[in-house]
């Protein structure tokens, strides 16, 4: 049996999970979304550093969030981070099947606050 962790709304706050939670251990981990704040570079870059190394799961899949505004206002940068990091999976209107199961990734938040 596979098992899955998912994630998401960490804004930044990722490296907490790491002394304030344990992340069970599994098969994957999926983020799904909001690795940020407001998108900044390098807040991004932080987070890909710290995704990637979290050996304890042999798939690491990543799907944009509305606040992880890089990905949307500045896709080359966005792609040409994540090229850096084969081990992180960045789904965006795509999937991909591992281990028979199939994940698909959309990067689209519903409009809210008016």
């Amino acid at each position: 049996m596979n098992k899955i962790v998912i994630i998401s709304d960490t804004h930044g706050m990722h490296k907490g999970l790491d002394n304030k939670f344990d992340l069970p251990p599994a098969d994957f981990v999926i983020h799904c979304g909001d690795i940020t704040g407001s998108g900044k570079e390098h807040v991004v870059k932080e987070f890909l550093d710290w995704y990637s190394k979290l050996d304890q799961y042999k798939y690491k899949i990543f799907i944009a969030g509305n606040h992880d505004r890089l990905f949307e206002d500045d896709r080359m940068i966005a792609k040409e981070l994540l090229s850096k990091y084969p081990n992180v999976i960045y789904l965006e209107d795509s999937g991909v099947e591992l281990k028979g199961i199939k994940f698909w990734g959309i990067p689209v938040s519903r409009p809210f606050c008016n």
